[in-house]
């Protein structure tokens, strides 16, 4: 008896084991058809009465017996997906699960089936999808922005400048170029800087039209609204992750999907445009492709005074080893031509154009070392060749001219009128390295999802620079003139960051969200983790409570920094010519000017990056099938950017009685009069209020009605005078 009881108990352990050792780990990733992860996917497999939810990246791991096992995900507004596995230690991990959105065609636009009526974060973020895109018929991100609660809608087009604004008003224009300046836009994970852009003085912008947007945001009329998967708008305090900022981040996704090929032409009056975009996929490899050509007039009724672009952008992703190592590349190219012709009987033979020859690539490398740890690496390559051309007839009563590049003094010559043209040729450089670690930790039951990351960013400017004939400049109207100079001499720009972040939930009575981050930027000249223009520690959180499941309350503070750019650092320097002796006559053989110059840099060794102090108060409520929210923000701005630093210049002119013999000088007068330079003396506030009402999809359409209205107030302070 007892001999059988022990045979019993090893076959008992016997079958433990076997069992424990059937169990296996499965770890997945859940992801719409168009490949963006699904953060809160509901997982279960029935057979064993387990179950997961997928984190912010959309990963899941679980633990499972060897066999067939029957598997059902769900999600708001897809499709459940309903499958069998089949669990073995062969299987190919992680596994990627692919959901389909529960829509509809219109005419082409895709309508959703259905949105959360409560954020899933603390910060205030605003997301765009593609079929809001497309039903707004606009034509490049610029247009699509318009959709954020409190802008002013414009007919959607590209004769004018359009640049992203967040939070605030226009009221004079500090506060808007810092405003543009500061905001964050990010293409594919790929930052678009516009800090080397030296397109200064070019005299290409006229009265209302504006071509150029030196020392302010970027030109979003170059990114077509066609090629724009989705856009997610952060208003309130962002991620450490994102930095070089101050008052927002505008994250673009671009479509890469293998969807089938499609081509589109719209046209009214004024603007033509025509799209073309598709994909394939072979075995992992996944190829796509988009051409645009758009053409907006600013009046039909004046040839070549328009704004045309041309863009393309190939893309190609590939999965390797077992699903672990993703490698995304994408190029792109852009062509823009900002046109002024020649208008027949212009007696001022005024033309004027910016051409922008864009070319960019960005190379993504996601490494999944382990199924809640995973590496991302991201470089890329940014090069805007800019030219801006302005010719006109310059008229003045009999005034003198000098060529001098150098201090000194020398004869000039006079002149009354002549035709003037200044090209400025820029070569804007942008690197970048962006490394970032990202794990997910259990702590009974608290969660941590952890990040950190190493930025280089580099930026230069390699152009031409300013070119124009010394003796017929773009200007004579004073005594301060300019000299063709070359941007090659311009030091490089450099920031160096650091930055970790954790992200922790929990339960202690009520569901809480709480988002904890530090960043240290370094901005420096020509190497890294140097500070010529400062340093900037920048703590940031985020915390959102849930005191039901109906119900958020949001709270948020941090620090944002932002670094000059290269056109307030190195701006083009003052060549005074002073006439000392101004002898003018009728007669050409008794004429004589002695012109002296003085070089006056307009560089300010003291400036440094502007900071930006944010503070948001939102709440959330779903009631039925109907969800407001209301925010409350308070964005203070010091040391803003501003041309106010006030410089003085005092000259004597003198008498030369044995010219060209200089040593007998004598003061015959004195001139004073000064100049400015960028400084950090701008103070900006806005503040205040976003309301949102949405509703879930009204049958039989399936419509949403979506209701934003907001109030800001923006005020500046400066020491200009």
């Amino acid at each position: 008896m007892l001999k059988f009881k022990i045979i019993a108990i090893l076959l008992s352990i016997l079958a433990a084991v076997s069992l424990v050792a059937d169990e296996l780990l499965l770890s997945a990733r859940v992801l719409t058809a168009e490949g963006k992860t699904l953060a809160g996917a509901n997982v279960l497999f029935p057979e064993e009465e387990k179950g997961a939810a997928t984190d912010y990246d959309g990963y899941f791991s679980i633990k499972l017996n060897s066999g067939p096992q029957a598997v059902i995900i769900s999600y708001i507004g897809f499709k459940t997906f309903i499958d069998t596995l089949n669990i073995s230690p062969d299987m190919e991990l992680p596994l990627h699960f692919f959901l389909q959105r529960e829509a509809f065609e219109i005419g082409g636009i895709t309508v959703l089936a259905d949105r959360d009526l409560l954020p899933d974060q603390a910060a205030s973020v605003s997301e765009i999808r593609s079929g809001e895109i497309e039903h707004l018929q606009a034509s490049s991100l610029g247009d699509v922005l318009q959709l954020l609660p409190g802008r002013a809608f414009q007919n959607p087009g590209l004769t004018a400048v359009r640049q992203a604004a967040i939070r605030s008003s226009s009221v004079e224009g500090t506060a808007d170029r810092n405003e543009y300046l500061g905001t964050q836009v990010i293409i594919d994970d790929n930052r678009i800087s516009n800090n080397a852009n030296l397109q200064i003085d070019t005299d290409a912008n006229s009265g209302t039209v504006q071509r150029t947007t030196e020392n302010s945001g970027v030109d979003l009329r170059q990114i077509p609204a066609d090629n724009i998967e989705s856009v997610e708008i952060i208003r309130g305090v962002p991620s450490s992750k994102y930095g070089d900022l101050t008052s927002g981040v505008v994250k673009v996704q671009t479509k890469i999907s293998p969807d089938p090929l499609r081509m589109k032409y719209k046209t009214n009056l004024q603007d033509q445009e025509l799209n073309l975009n598709g994909g394939i996929k072979i075995s992992s490899h996944t190829v796509s492709l988009n051409l645009n050509a758009a053409n907006s007039a600013r009046d039909p009724r004046i040839k070549d005074y328009d704004y045309t672009r041309l863009s393309g952008q190939l893309n190609h992703r590939v999965s390797l080893g077992k699903n672990r190592l993703t490698l995304t590349q994408r190029f792109y190219i852009t062509r823009t031509f900002d046109e002024q012709g020649l208008r027949e009987g212009d007696l001022m033979q005024t033309e004027r154009y910016n051409r922008d020859a864009i070319f960019r690539w960005n190379s993504q490398t996601q490494w999944l070392i382990q199924p809640e740890h995973k590496l991302n690496i991201n470089i890329s390559l940014n090069r805007n060749r800019q030219n801006s051309y302005a010719k006109r007839l310059v008229s003045v009563d009999n005034t003198y001219i000098t060529d001098r590049m150098t201090s000194g003094v020398q004869e000039g010559a006079y002149v009354q009128h002549y035709i003037s043209q200044l090209w400025v040729k820029g070569l804007a450089e942008t690197d970048q390295l962006h490394a970032d670690y990202q794990g997910k930790l259990q702590t009974g039951n608290i969660s941590h999802q952890i990040s950190s990351g190493l930025t280089l960013q580099r930026e230069g400017n390699n152009g031409e620079g300013r070119i124009f004939d010394p003796l017929l400049p773009p200007s004579i109207n004073s005594a301060m003139r300019s000299r063709p100079r070359a941007y090659s001499e311009t030091p490089d720009l450099w920031l160096t960051a650091l930055y970790a972040e954790n992200r922790i939930k929990g339960v202690w009575g009520i569901p809480w969200d709480l988002q904890l981050g530090l960043r240290y930027d370094q901005f420096g000249e020509n190497e890294p983790f140097s500070r010529h223009w400062g340093d900037a520690l920048q703590p940031r959180a985020n915390f959102m409570l849930s005191p039901t499941p109906k119900s958020r309350l949001r709270f948020g503070y941090g620090m944002t920094a932002k670094s000059p750019t290269l056109a307030m650092l190195y701006p083009n320097p003052i060549y005074y010519d002073l006439d000392d002796i101004n002898e003018y006559n009728d007669i050409d053989s008794l004429r004589r000017v002695i012109v002296s110059t003085e070089i006056y840099q307009r560089h300010n060794p003291h400036l440094k990056a502007s900071r930006q102090k944010k503070m948001e108060l939102g709440g959330d409520l779903e009631l039925g099938n109907f969800g407001f929210s209301l925010s409350l923000y308070r964005n203070q701005t010091k040391d803003g950017f501003i041309q106010s630093d006030i410089i003085p210049i005092f000259r004597y002119k003198y008498d030369y009685p044995v010219w060209p013999d200089t040593s007998g000088k004598s003061i015959r007068d004195s001139v004073w009069t000064y100049y400015s330079r960028y400084e950090n003396s701008a103070s900006i506030l806005s503040e205040g209020i976003e309301f949102s009402l949405q509703t879930r999809p009204v049958l039989p359409l399936s419509s949403r009605l979506r209701i934003e209205a907001s109030w800001n107030r923006t005020e500046t302070a400066h020491a200009a005078y």
